[in-house]
């Protein structure tokens, strides 16, 4: 179902499988950036989907583990891959891993924002962290709207999304589950470690985001963008459709 939401319709098995797997690629070095060598380092990724993210660790020689809610993917990533997945999600993780698997690092890739406890998530996995545990969050930023959703924020809106993200949040929700920031940018990648003490302060976004809502509201309706959509995108637009139909209807 989910798949339907997010890309519009159901993804190849394999085609899903591969573009994780790129991502792990992508995961894997900014992890490097702060901690070398990665080989034989444990790995535990919550929402892994089919474990594509995982096996790039697994061939870089990393015991990896994965949960993941969905049954059908987890079946996937064990029958074909032999990867190590169990069906559950963040709150089944004490009955999943019992009291003896703790990991070198976690990987949160697109998940944090499903959850609707994201302080609580960080908290249960901070105990499954080594007391010098690195994490990676990646989750849809906020203040990234311009970039990678060309300005429109009805495409960065999502039902399923229940929370939302800035750097300066998600490095505020890390310090009061007990992580310190490394590494972040507001697309939003993060790195963060296990620290020694929790924080509860937190930074009052509420006036930037609101004046930066209504600069994505002018820039939406700027004379050049509506230039750009009536001559490139919404043609393109019509020529699919327009193809699509005559495709059904020589079939």
């Amino acid at each position: 179902m989910y798949d339907r939401i997010d890309r519009g319709s159901p993804e190849p098995a394999t085609l899903y499988f591969e573009r994780s797997f790129l991502k792990g690629k992508e995961i894997f070095y900014r992890i490097s950036i702060v901690r070398i060598p990665l080989a034989n380092q444990t790995v535990l990724e919550v929402g892994c989907g089919s474990g594509g993210t995982l096996s790039y660790f697994k061939e870089k020689g990393c015991p990896i583990t994965g949960l993941d809610p969905n049954y059908k993917n987890i079946q996937y990533g064990h029958d074909v891959h032999d990867l190590n997945l169990h069906c559950g999600g963040i709150e089944k993780i004490d009955q999943i891993l019992g009291d003896r698997d703790y990991f070198d690092f976690v990987i949160l890739e697109q998940t944090l924002e499903h959850l609707s406890d994201p302080i609580s998530a960080l908290k249960m996995l901070r105990k499954r962290l080594k007391p010098d545990g690195v994490m990676y969050i990646g989750v849809p930023g906020f203040l990234d709207i311009c970039r990678r959703y060309d300005g429109d924020l009805r495409r960065y809106l999502e039902f399923t999304h229940l929370v939302h993200f800035t750097l300066s949040s998600i490095t505020s929700m890390l310090a009061i589950a007990g992580f310190e920031l490394i590494y972040g940018n507001e697309n939003i990648h993060a790195v963060a470690r296990v620290s020694p003490t929790i924080s509860s302060q937190h930074n009052n976004e509420c006036v930037k985001l609101l004046n930066y809502v209504g600069d994505l509201k002018l820039k939406y309706y700027s004379t050049r963008r509506i230039i750009k959509k009536l001559t490139f995108i919404y043609p393109i637009w019509v020529l699919g459709y327009v193809r699509s139909l005559v495709t059904g209807i020589s079939k």
